[in-house]
């Protein structure tokens, strides 16, 4: 349907008819602006962006900056052409006194009326005129005030088929748009957003670079509902061909930040800007100008922060090896705004590249911006950018053996323990977290790892560690990295001895202690039966597992084992086997199973009161045969119960073994003691000897420990 201007003739009482506006364009072209519109001289392009978004620049290229000559003087008997009434004067008034406000506002409704005129000459002068006084202050303010006048701009936008016209007009609303939430408004209520759009597709550069920015100035200063029209309006499938339709940087920037700005927090934008190549793009201008104009680069990182959040959108982005070319810039950047958006960047994509090679050049950078930033002194935006790298280095590192050689070759293990001690003091857990995870894996599984451990120990890192165990608050994060660590370096025997003497069985008692302690709060004491209870995004469950597994791998040493017992640790983990959450029933169960190796731990386990009992409800039958006869929870399913029972039978089996070894060791000389102490109210009677009471006391905590 062909579009219908919106126009109340009856409000321009003076509408020229078409004899009147010849005469007015004769009039116009005596003067000097005829020659310095732009009109006919082709005046620069709009493209350079940095010109016109400046006002003062802006002026000296589009107005005229001389001061006309006064118009023409009357005659003692003037011709009818010059018997004009004041309001004909006020267009020819307002081009010589272009700074007089007055004049501005009287020439308003008649330059509106010439929009409509039948001569095309008329039409393109007075859209040139309106265009100049959309460049100014004062007269701007004048036409946004004046009703309808924006919606005549769009309207005859809408109708006019001029190139030159259409130039004019898309000018002017440039101008408005830069007069803030008023002009921007404007704009948005007289409908011109979808005649901007279209005329983003237009043949002349100019044309399209008004436009453009026309576009941007709405979508900084308007709302979200702004954004959702333009995108349903088709502006992300219009700027996408201008990403390689122009090789003005100035312009791109604007572009690129359009895009940005329709893109966040829209998944739908997002996917469309793939799906029309624009992401390839995108990377093309981040390789092209990475070390060019520092606009362009600050807006494509910007939009690529954006879109690699977009599950998408960040496989292709590793795809186009975009981490390989913030690499390079990373390395020789400067700006830390610049410099922010890129480690963003690569933390979004590192995790969809652990599994990737080529990044060794990248990992051996970060190090190097590590050392580089913390050489600068404590800072929040220095704490910012460490946080962020060292987290692209804990998801490089993970499961990529030629990142982590590479990270050992460049004294990562160095680094980042440099980097904890100095943090450990000023409590900084979101920085020390990331630090201690690309540690964990530096020092675990591929052909290195136990160079790293011993860089490890060279540097006095097992103190370190040990240290961090014993910060409270508990921050779960840093613990469960911790754990992790300490768990590649009770794997290897050549720890030991440091271990040892830095107390990691008192430390890590006490973590598993403060879990547990947890976890009772939260649910109840175990009546409420989950597998996940989390703090700080940190299920305690895992922490529970973690340190369990760090003592389990101790408890094969036989001095460590009578640590345990000398420190009460049994009757701690005979209190968790009791727990009705079977991942700390199946924790507790394999220490116990582990320590009754050894025959003084077995005795202090057998001792333990109800433990024999609670053994002989759950697990065996009246022959006395071990066995699963009951659901342990709701955590069945994930196997606990197959570990726990197996675990179980190992410990009561290790218990009789003892019984039996001790009461055959002692059949001759100590015979009557052992019946009468078997006898004995005092003494350990029987596994199977015993009845089950009604109820057990156990002790809130271990006795000696804690």
């Amino acid at each position: 349907m062909e579009y219908q201007p919106n126009y109340n003739y009856q409000q321009f009482p003076n509408l020229p008819d078409a004899s009147q506006s010849g005469e007015k364009a004769l009039m116009w072209s005596h003067t000097q602006y005829m020659t310095e519109s732009g009109y006919s001289t082709q005046a620069p392009s709009i493209s350079s962006m940095d010109s016109y978004m400046n006002s003062e620049q802006t002026q000296k290229t589009e107005t005229n900056t001389t001061q006309p000559p006064p118009p023409p003087t009357q005659t003692t008997n003037p011709t009818p052409t010059q018997q004009q009434e004041p309001e004909d004067n006020a267009v020819a008034n307002w081009i010589n006194y272009q700074d007089n406000s007055e004049m501005a506002l009287k020439a308003i409704p008649d330059l509106l009326k010439l929009l409509i005129d039948e001569d095309l000459v008329v039409v393109q002068q007075a859209a040139i005129l309106l265009n100049q006084m959309a460049r100014m202050e004062v007269p701007r303010q004048a036409l946004i005030q004046t009703n309808n006048a924006v919606q005549c701009l769009v309207d005859c936008l809408n109708t006019t088929a001029d190139l030159e016209t259409a130039r004019s007009l898309v000018g002017a609303l440039y101008g408005i748009s830069t007069q803030k939430q008023t002009g921007t408004q404007a704009i948005v209520n007289s409908k011109a957003l979808q005649p901007l759009v279209k005329m983003l597709s237009a043949p002349m550069d100019t044309i399209v670079s008004y436009s453009i920015t026309t576009l941007h100035n709405v979508l900084l200063d308007c709302g979200d509902k702004v954004k959702m029209l333009l995108r349903k309006m088709g502006m992300v499938h219009q700027m996408i061909p201008l990403l390689n339709h122009s090789q003005n940087v100035k312009f791109l920037s604007i572009v690129v930040d359009c895009l940005q700005l329709l893109a966040f927090g829209n998944s739908e934008a997002k996917q469309l800007i793939l799906e029309l190549g624009g992401t390839q793009l995108i990377v093309s201008l981040l390789m092209n100008q990475s070390n060019q104009y520092h606009k362009l680069l600050l807006n494509l990182t910007r939009l690529l922060k954006v879109l690699s959040v977009c599950a998408n959108n960040k496989q292709a982005l590793v795809n186009l090896n975009t981490m390989q070319t913030l690499s390079l810039i990373i390395n020789s950047q400067k700006s830390n705004d610049i410099l922010q958006n890129c480690l963003i960047i690569l933390r979004n994509l590192s995790d969809a590249a652990t599994r990737l090679n080529g990044l060794e050049q990248l990992v051996q950078n970060l190090l190097n911006l590590l050392t580089q930033i913390s050489s600068l002194g404590p800072s929040d935006s220095n704490y910012t950018l460490m946080t962020l790298t060292a987290g692209i280095l804990s998801n490089l590192t993970c499961n990529n053996e030629n990142n982590k050689k590479s990270a050992l070759r460049s004294n990562g293990v160095q680094i980042l323990f440099k980097i904890v001690q100095n943090n450990v003091v000023a409590g900084k857990p979101q920085l020390l977290e990331p630090c201690l995870c690309a540690i964990r894996h530096i020092t675990n599984r591929y052909s290195d790892y136990l160079l790293a451990q011993e860089q490890v120990r060279s540097i006095q890192g097992i103190p370190l560690l040990t240290q961090l165990a014993s910060i409270q608050p508990r921050s779960w994060g840093c613990i469960k990295a911790l754990l992790g660590i300490i768990r590649n370096l009770c794997s290897n025997s050549l720890n030991s001895a440091q271990l040892k003497q830095n107390c990691i069985i008192e430390k890590l008692m006490q973590v598993l202690y403060d879990a547990y302690t947890e976890i009772n709060n939260k649910t109840n004491n175990g009546s409420q039966l989950v597998s996940v209870v989390k703090v700080d995004d940190v299920n305690l469950m895992d922490i529970v597992e973690l340190s369990s597994m760090c003592l389990l791998m101790l408890a094969k040493e036989y001095g460590n084992q009578i640590i345990m017992k000398d420190l009460d640790c049994i009757g701690f983990f005979v209190q968790m086997f009791y727990s009705p959450l079977v991942q700390v029933q199946k924790s507790a169960v394999s220490l116990l199973a582990e320590l009754s190796a050894n025959r003084e731990c077995a005795i202090v386990i057998e001792s333990q009161a109800g433990l024999q009992q609670f053994v002989q409800v759950h697990f065996c039958n009246q022959f006395g045969q071990l066995k699963s006869i009951a659901e342990l929870g709701a955590g069945n399913a994930n196997g606990h119960s197959s570990v726990i029972l197996q675990n179980v039978t190992t410990l009561m089996q290790r218990l009789q073994e003892h019984k039996t070894m001790n009461r055959n060791a002692s059949f001759g000389q100590f015979a009557n003691q052992i019946e009468q102490f078997n006898n004995s109210s005092n003494g350990h009677q029987g596994f199977y000897g015993q009845q089950f009471p009604n109820e057990i006391n156990f002790p809130t905590q271990a006795n000696g420990f804690f």
